[in-house]
């Protein structure tokens, strides 16, 4: 069929490579292969170099290379550019990778939780995390932000469920009778995360050291998040064990559900407490 062991026809090459014949001419028009044209110009052979080409198209397709990112690689007569195109997607790849482990961990960690709440098993005095927290606004004001502020408001929620929504609940609020109170809305992010994805301070981030708290979960309207009812249960089993509250409270939101037509918000809640 061939004088030379390593020229093939497109059947074989496509088989493969997995590519049907439309595949190969895309990858042509692309500058990714040359094939030549038999004697009759009715069909197309292709060379080892091609097969070749068209084994790393794979290869930086898997690794998130676009079709031109490929055929520059491709096109480089030098080692060391090749090379630092290589390393630069493989850091891209592990930074990816790393972020996906750290989203993992805590899809999980929300399984858990809610899981020890249907166990009424949401009650706990522990030491907190070490958090950093990004005050967004105040309940009562409306969401106004600098250019800065939103830029680094969309920072934080591109991690999102490593950092989530969270509530600023002052230390008076868990004493009054009051029904409504002021609280801060922003996001939360342990201390860990933030150093690992290299989040960086400013006027809106607060730092929030590990100290002893009540770790509960409250769970209500989650139109009613400034109300002492979305808090009833704490508030009641605080009550009740005489915990003596000494600073404000701080929640990390964990998931909002549908449930009979009401929008029903779960948060961890941490009190500080003597």
């Amino acid at each position: 069929m061939k004088n030379n062991q390593f020229i093939y026809t497109t059947k074989e090459v496509s088989r493969y490579y997995d590519l049907t014949g439309k595949g190969l001419a895309f990858y042509e028009e692309k500058g990714i292969i040359s094939p030549s044209r038999t004697d009759n110009h009715k069909y197309r052979v292709f060379t080892l170099a091609d097969c070749y080409n068209l084994y790393h198209s794979k290869l930086y397709s898997n690794c998130g290379f676009t079709l031109k990112d490929t055929a520059d690689i491709l096109q480089h007569e030098h080692l060391n550019n090749t090379l630092q195109l290589v390393n630069s997607k493989a850091e891209e790849m592990r930074k990816n990778i790393l972020k996906q482990e750290r989203i993992l961990y805590h899809l999980q960690r929300i399984a858990d939780t809610l899981e020890k709440y249907n166990n009424d098993n949401s009650y706990e005095i522990i030491n907190s995390p070490d958090f950093y927290r990004l005050l967004v606004r105040d309940f009562d004001t409306p969401h106004i932000a600098s250019p800065a502020q939103a830029a680094e408001f969309e920072e934080w929620n591109s991690i999102i469920p490593i950092n989530t929504a969270s509530l600023k609940i002052p230390k008076l609020a868990l004493f009054s009778d009051i029904p409504e109170f002021n609280v801060g809305i922003g996001n939360i992010i342990s201390k860990y995360d933030f150093d690992l994805f290299q989040f960086k301070m400013s006027e809106s981030v607060e730092s929030l050291p590990s100290r002893k708290c009540l770790h509960a979960i409250v769970k209500g309207n989650s139109e009613k998040i400034n109300t002492t009812e979305w808090l009833k249960n704490v508030l009641e089993y605080v009550q009740n064990k005489n915990i003596k509250i000494i600073d404000d409270a701080y929640t990390s939101m964990l998931i909002v559900t549908n449930e009979d037509n009401l929008k029903v918000r779960y948060d961890e809640i941490w009190i500080p407490i003597e």
